[in-house]
């Protein structure tokens, strides 16, 4: 993307966020530096915590990878997150996967103090700053995490907001239908793949989108379930979504049912490009020199060149974060913007 296109786009999105028009589509990497895994990370704390695959052992000293073992064996999520499930006894299932999602945070947050600079608390900075704009206004987020990160975010931040702003969550179906597709004013978060918060007593947690067997009835029949009744307010061709731009952040595209939503979003064509942020390139293979290194450079460019025009097709413009800790920075700018009066600034 050149420096002209990054300005629009930058504009585009300042615009839309002082209007209240701005949404947020939030995926695992959003949650890492909190010390919450990605899906690769999810799968391998699942498998390290499995008594079927600790035989007499412990795999902490493990000399491999056992999500890169499984990988060899299976490259579909979908199958992998069915593995990982049937490692643990069914009744155990729900627990186990609640600590494989948390124990990480824990030992993070004893440890790290960087919350303040972490994106997702400018994120929810945003938000606020959306509401506090715009009061009447309902402020959706759509977030594909079981976490509930950004409720604690917000919670900690409201008692010094100058005025009341109303936090509402939408965990499943049932709260969909009575209340999320006319809920009131406010920040309302949309789990599109169930919930599942830190502080969550054993006999409270609830199944959770995860592999084959959950995603059935999504992709049994899509166009009826609630979570593309949820997409298509928040970011299709509905009239709801008429005017809003939406950013996705933290998001690997590797979840069947929103790649199936946005082909067929891209169909209609009438919409607007929502703006897909994804981080840095991989790194080359340190041992390349000379013509190898510069071939080797040349093919992950001209890959760079397809995927982007895939996102394209999807009515999703690309912007490729040079390193991860760039995105907090620059959400704060764009938060700092927010408020001010005028044209926005065209620094990136």
């Amino acid at each position: 993307m050149g420096a002209d296109e990054f300005i629009w786009h930058r504009q585009r999105a300042l615009r839309a966020a002082r209007k209240g028009r701005l949404l947020f589509v939030l995926g695992a990497g959003i949650s890492r530096p909190f010390g919450l895994p990605d899906w690769d990370g999810l799968i391998d704390r699942l498998l390290s915590s499995s008594a079927a695959l600790r035989p007499g052992r412990n795999l902490d000293d493990r000399p491999t990878s056992l999500t890169g073992v499984l990988a060899g064996l299976t490259s579909d999520p979908l199958f992998q997150g069915a593995v990982a499930r049937a490692a643990h006894p069914r009744r155990r299932w729900l627990a186990a996967l609640h600590q494989a999602l948390w124990d990480g945070h824990r030992a993070g947050r004893r440890l790290s103090g960087g919350a303040e600079e972490a994106a997702l608390t400018a994120v929810a900075d945003i938000l606020l700053a959306q509401a506090r704009r715009h009061p009447g206004k309902h402020i959706p987020v759509i977030t594909f995490n079981y976490d509930d990160l950004l409720q604690q975010i917000l919670a900690d931040r409201l008692p010094s907001m100058p005025r009341p702003v109303r936090v509402q969550q939408i965990r499943g179906e049932s709260e969909y239908r009575s209340h999320g597709r006319r809920p009131g004013p406010g920040i309302v978060i949309y789990h599109l793949h169930g919930f599942m918060p830190e502080v969550s007593p054993a006999r409270e947690l609830r199944e959770v989108i995860f592999d084959g067997r959950s995603y059935a009835d999504i992709l049994a029949d899509p166009a009826e379930h609630w979570t593309w009744d949820c997409l298509t307010r928040a970011l299709g061709d509905s009239p709801t979504a008429q005017g809003r731009l939406g950013l996705l952040l933290g998001l690997s595209l590797l979840d069947p049912s929103l790649r199936l939503w946005l082909e067929v979003r891209a169909r209609a064509r009438s919409r607007p490009c929502d703006l897909f942020v994804s981080g840095p390139l991989p790194r080359l293979n340190p041992s390349l020199e000379g013509p190898d290194l510069l071939r080797a450079t040349e093919i992950q460019s001209r890959l760079v060149t397809l995927v982007n025009r895939v996102l394209m097709e999807l009515r999703l413009v690309p912007f490729r974060m040079r390193t991860w800790e760039n995105l907090a920075p620059s959400l704060r700018r764009l938060e700092s913007e927010i408020s001010r009066s005028g044209p926005p600034a065209l620094s990136s």
